[in-house]
């Protein structure tokens, strides 16, 4: 029934995406969604997702070296302020954020960060231009931890990624000059880039704490307010 309503919505949407889960076997076994890597001539590293808001996005697969990300936290859970705060509502140096980043690196792999099913909140971490990570922090913490303690398993992680760079539109000059090589999905579409962070990372909110869920709560209040208050200004003017 899922696979019948997801057929649906692409036919809908007019989506022809190739399936390419063959390439990575998933532990339930199953294969991509309609959305995810969808090529056309002019952008062959093109790939979409459609949120929990039900707007569609648009992406372009990357390969960026891992120290290039602009992260919230230090792998070890420490602030980073070069990281625009608003980005990221939840509190990463509470334990439970660091137990999630242990979990991805004990039980590493690598079709987690690989396999693109056309979701905000899994697969390929999400970037803006400025490379500051939008959706997948954790993730990023996990992967340079695992580059320093289990280098074998980061290997692993990077055979796998040159082996299907095809089916994210990129060759193997994608790698070049690259040391520590992780696949991305840059953001295209033009966002509210605190909102896209609030919905890309929207199920989050169950490991997030009451005071965290309060902030994040009203710092959405604010920024609509804001908003509200240009428009009415906007208008008023004309």
């Amino acid at each position: 029934r899922g696979a019948a309503r997801g057929l649906a919505a692409g036919a809908a949407l007019g989506f022809t995406g190739r399936r390419i889960g063959d390439r990575f076997p998933t532990k339930a076994g199953g294969i991509y969604g309609l959305l995810g890597p969808m090529p056309t001539p002019e952008m062959p590293n093109r790939s979409l997702a459609i949120g929990p808001d039900s707007k569609q996005y648009t992406f372009a697969y990357r390969v960026v070296d891992l120290d290039d990300l602009v992260t919230s936290n230090t792998p070890t859970g420490t602030v980073n302020p070069a990281y625009p705060a608003e980005l990221q509502p939840r509190d990463r140096t509470r334990a439970a954020s660091q137990v999630q980043v242990d979990r991805i690196v004990q039980q590493f792999n690598p079709v987690d960060m690989l396999h693109d099913g056309g979701r905000l909140d899994s697969g390929p971490m999400i970037i803006g231009q400025d490379r500051a990570v939008e959706s997948g922090n954790g993730r990023t913490m996990a992967l340079r931890r695992l580059a320093q303690e289990r280098p074998e398993e980061y290997a692993r992680y990077v055979e796998m990624m040159r082996s299907n760079l095809a089916e994210y539109g990129l060759g193997e000059k994608a790698l070049a000059g690259k040391s520590n090589p992780v696949l991305v999905r840059e953001r295209l579409t033009d966002v509210d880039r605190p909102a896209f962070a609030a919905t890309a990372n929207g199920r989050v909110s169950a490991g997030m704490s009451p005071v965290e869920q309060a902030r994040d709560g009203d710092e959405r209040d604010e920024a609509a307010e804001d908003r509200r208050s240009r428009c009415t200004a906007g208008a008023a003017g004309s």
